[in-house]
């Protein structure tokens, strides 16, 4: 059984190194290694073609930089393994990942295996672990999602193993969030078993997390809502039966937050526009209705809920003014 590992990689230099030893050194040996260089303008590149001349299980693809959906588009489309895997280039993974999750596929006999990562940042390891289990139909697998939805295992395809007949729709190259969710979605609607592993084989590395999450994107909100409903819309259709969409939801107001922290204390724009686009918040219906219908919810959110409902922006700026200032590092940009 070959795995086909694919690596996206743009200037990552000091990083790079470490990914690939971590691949190469794998306990399975029968695996196919992608390296797609997408138009780095660092030593990336030789560092690949280095790599490419020790180890005769590495392929590199030299290309222009189009982002990272038509990088592992690319990989895709040369693999030959009848697994795949997704590796990001400033990330590493255990030495027995590859054993590990195949394993689970094959004794499980499932269509998809998920495993926990951990989270490295500045020598600091948090780990996010999955509730183990073997979901045997869609239905299950679907609840599973939405009550396991706010760790984070479910959107990335870095910390899954895939079958490669089951691949059906690549990477939405001109989606520039959420390409991850919709790319699982698609897979997961010619899937019907997953089976979902508690060891954490996976190390996210976000040392060059602050400089990313502290630029405000003015269309996060409106992409994370069409992502949301693309997600319940999926839910709706595969499900046979009722669930509980309170973390889908959540995920949905912590984004907003999120999104309000970044307007507050990080855009440049003027108070007066900043006033404005609070108001559009206030006044987005889906979002109102999303927010209220969350049952369960922290007593520290409930303020701003009920500040959000009653529309009244200049009460939201002033608390999450101060909650920015307080509260920064809690509502950072989703990216795993």
């Amino acid at each position: 059984m070959k795995v086909s590992i694919i690596i996206p990689v743009f200037n990552v230099e000091k990083y790079l190194k470490k990914c690939i030893d971590s691949v190469i050194k794998q306990s399975y040996k029968e695996i196919e290694i992608i390296l797609v260089n997408d138009g780095s303008t660092d030593a990336s590149g030789e560092i690949c073609d280095e790599y490419a001349l020790k180890d005769r299980r590495i392929i590199v693809i030299h290309k222009k930089n189009e982002g990272v959906s038509s990088a592992r588009n690319t990989g895709l489309e040369i693999s030959s393994g009848q697994y795949i895997m997704f590796i990001d280039s400033d990330d590493y993974i255990d030495l027995k990942m590859v054993e590990i999750l195949l394993s689970s596929i094959l004794k499980d006999n499932s269509d998809l295996v998920m495993c926990g990562y951990i989270i490295v940042s500045y020598g600091k390891f948090t780990k996010i672990e999955c509730k183990e289990k073997l979901l045997k139909n869609k239905q299950l697998i679907c609840e599973y999602i939405a009550e396991n939805y706010l760790p984070g295992c479910v959107n990335s395809p870095c910390n899954k193993l895939y079958k490669r007949n089951l691949i059906t729709h690549y990477f939405e190259e001109n989606q520039f969030l959420g390409e991850d969710l919709l790319f699982n979605l698609d897979y997961l609607k010619s899937s019907n078993t997953m089976s979902c592993i508690d060891e954490c084989l996976y190390y996210y590395r976000r040392e060059n997390y602050e400089s990313l999450s502290l630029r405000f994107q003015e269309d996060l909100l409106m992409t994370t809502q069409q992502l949301h409903s693309r997600l319940i819309c999926f839910l709706k259709e595969s499900a046979n039966k009722e669930i509980n969409y309170d973390a889908i939801n959540i995920y949905l107001f912590k984004t907003t937050i999120s999104y309000l922290v970044g307007l507050v204390n990080i855009s440049q724009n003027s108070f007066e526009y900043k006033i404005k686009l609070i108001k559009n918040v206030c006044l987005n219906n889906g979002l109102r209705d999303t927010m209220m219908s969350i049952n369960k919810m922290s007593k520290k959110y409930l303020f701003l809920r009920l500040l959000i409902y009653k529309q009244l922006p200049i009460s939201i700026f002033s608390i999450v003014k101060l909650w920015g200032l307080f509260k920064k590092s809690e509502f950072k940009t989703p990216s795993f």
